[in-house]
């Protein structure tokens, strides 16, 4: 087995199976605050729905995974991966924040990650076209499940929409 090199520039490969490891991370953390008092008795949950988004999220990374061992030299089908694992790991961070306390999830910080997931192999395109399509998605669970009028839930959509922009513009 091919040891990963310390390097802070890592090749397409690399950096998926490190964004994969990343996810294994997420998905012990996301169990925790649902399912491990304190986190799930101080941090509002609906865990009704939790178990499909696990079970999907456990399918979807064993997948990448397999497809990551398996695809180390085959760059075409690789591609297809990485882009396959962007657009999952949006529809999994969006349903997880839902479920999670929506605009007050403590797990927005992870959106950070998902946009510079985004940014490593689509560049600035990629990242405008992220942060986008997560502020948009951010914005209108806020209207969906808070008043938005009330300067409580304002102020921290606001703040966050900012702090997310301000992060992708210094990056660039």
């Amino acid at each position: 087995m091919k040891k990963m090199k310390l390097s802070l520039y890592l090749n397409d490969y690399e950096t998926e199976k490190l964004f994969s490891y990343l996810r294994w991370l997420f998905l012990l953390v996301s169990v925790m605050i649902f399912y491990v008092p304190p986190f799930s008795i101080n941090i509002p949950s609906q865990t009704e729905l939790f178990p499909y988004l696990l079970t999907a999220g456990c399918i979807y990374m064993l997948v990448t995974q397999i497809a990551l061992y398996r695809m180390r030299d085959n760059k075409k089908n690789l591609h297809c991966v990485l882009k396959a694992g962007i657009l999952f790991d949006y529809i999994a961070l969006i349903w997880l924040m839902a479920l999670s306390g929506g605009v007050h999830s403590p797990l927005y910080p992870i959106s950070i990650l998902f946009v510079l997931h985004a940014t490593i192999y689509w560049r600035t395109k990629g990242a405008f076209i992220s942060l986008l399509s997560f502020n948009a998605a951010y914005i209108a669970m806020g209207y969906m499940t808070v008043d938005l009028s009330l300067f409580e839930h304002y102020f921290t959509v606001m703040m966050n929409v900012f702090f997310s922009a301000s992060s992708v513009c210094s990056v660039h």
